[in-house]
């Protein structure tokens, strides 16, 4: 405000001494006056525009001017619930609805895929409805699986076929051979659900439980296009031709003689 009011008062000055003075030259001819009322002009557009400032700069004051910060900060901010969402992107729902939605749509063939952090000790009963401890040390375990499992009709499986004790010693065959900590696949069950209503709340409630280590839906594997759109790779491929040829696994001659991997 005061370097407003010194802008518009010094303007006002020398505006009005420029212009006397330009009138009194012009009066006796000097040629340099049409100049010095250019500069007059400039410095009268300054007092003006001075002027102004201090006017707006005033109206805060109670002068009775617009007050734009008055009037913006009395408008009432939107509530959470009214605010717009700006994260609407599919990469913000949270997984556990993004799982949900998978369980209802028609990709979902029926079945759960889960994971125990440890699997061994842990077998089914008879009709497959319930885990039990063979090893007492896992009853902790298994108590708050079975527990949401009673509720609903489900069937349950191992997610491989082989005996535990040859899964376990083939895994710790591998383990030696590559030096590292492997996880056994008798960790791993499948759920058959009776409904997807069912397979949402056995995901929902065995998610995080203790013991848990992951739970999820099974899909169906679906094409991402014709089959006839797929280009013939066969020539990529000559890890599966014979060790002599391609230095491949020879999986042509198994397939040969009707051997699928099976």
């Amino acid at each position: 405000m005061i370097i407003a009011s010194c802008i518009a008062g010094l303007g006002r000055v020398k505006g009005h001494d420029m212009n006397r003075e330009v009138s009194s030259r012009a009066q006796r001819g000097d040629p340099g006056c049409q100049c010095r009322h250019g500069i007059a002009s400039s410095l009268a557009l300054l007092a003006m525009t001075g002027w102004l400032l201090l006017t707006m700069t005033s109206a805060g004051c109670g002068h009775g001017s617009l007050d734009l910060k008055t009037d913006l900060d009395s408008q009432p901010l939107p509530s959470i619930s009214e605010a717009p969402n700006l994260n609407t992107g599919s990469n913000t729902i949270p997984i556990e609805d993004k799982v949900v939605r998978m369980i209802h749509s028609e990709s979902y063939v029926g079945v759960m895929g889960l994971q125990f952090v440890r699997g061994d000790g842990i077998a089914i009963n008879a009709d497959a409805t319930q885990y039990v401890a063979a090893d007492p040390a896992r009853q902790s375990v298994i108590d708050p699986v079975n527990k949401v499992l009673k509720d609903y009709k489900i069937k349950i499986a191992r997610a491989v076929a082989e005996d535990p004790a040859m899964v376990e010693s083939r895994r710790l065959k591998l383990e030696k051979l590559s030096g590292r900590r492997l996880t056994s696949w008798n960790n791993f069950y499948t759920i058959e659900t009776g409904s997807a209503y069912d397979a949402e709340w056995v995901y929902r409630k065995l998610r995080g439980a203790f013991g848990v280590q992951a739970v999820w839906p099974n899909m169906k594997l679906t094409p991402t296009g014709a089959i006839d759109e797929v280009p013939d790779l066969s020539m990529e491929q000559g890890y599966l031709g014979p060790a002599e040829v391609t230095g491949g696994l020879n999986a042509v001659a198994a397939w040969e003689r009707g051997v699928k991997g099976e």
